[in-house]
């Protein structure tokens, strides 16, 4: 279990979650919960995606544009962290699945039938410059693009089911 300050498991110490400056609750839910756990948010995807998106649309785009105004680089860099790791769950959780590892999590994602274009370069860009302004349009365009392709998703998922 990770905690404000505490070691990320394993499969999890990858930057820049695993940074000093950026501890959080990192993939919590993925990292406590069972897979068989009814209130598990992959065992609801499509709700649990949704609310990722609504939290993202709601607060994350304005409050880490917000920190870049004040020229407060840190706390931007940490929320565009926060929703990087978000992003990540949303993507998994489509799938009915909780995140396992980052290792290569750019290029798992980027298999995803649901996934954006070019989304292995752009999660890289994201890893790698997350104190950046650019990073909040590419982080943006990465969530409002995935938005319409989940529900595409979720609606054939809804037809293949008796």
């Amino acid at each position: 279990m990770q905690s404000k300050g505490g070691a990320l498991p394993a499969p999890f110490q990858r930057n820049p979650f695993a940074e000093k400056e950026n501890s959080g609750d990192w993939f919590i839910e993925d990292i406590l919960k069972k897979s068989e756990d009814p209130s598990a948010p992959w065992n609801k995807p499509e709700t649990a995606v949704k609310e990722v998106y609504g939290e993202w649309r709601e607060k994350g785009r304005q409050d880490i544009g917000e920190a870049f105004r004040m020229k407060k680089r840190e706390k931007a860099k940490s929320l565009i962290v926060y929703y990087l790791s978000r992003y990540i769950q949303a993507m998994f959780w489509a799938e009915g699945e909780p995140v396992r590892s980052l290792e290569g999590v750019e290029r798992i994602l980027a298999g995803k039938t649901y996934a954006p274009v070019n989304l292995e370069e752009r999660l890289e860009h994201v890893f790698r410059n997350p104190g950046h302004h650019l990073t909040l349009a590419v982080l943006d365009q990465l969530f409002e693009e995935s938005l319409k392709k989940w529900s595409v998703y979720f609606i054939k998922e809804a037809r293949r089911k008796p």
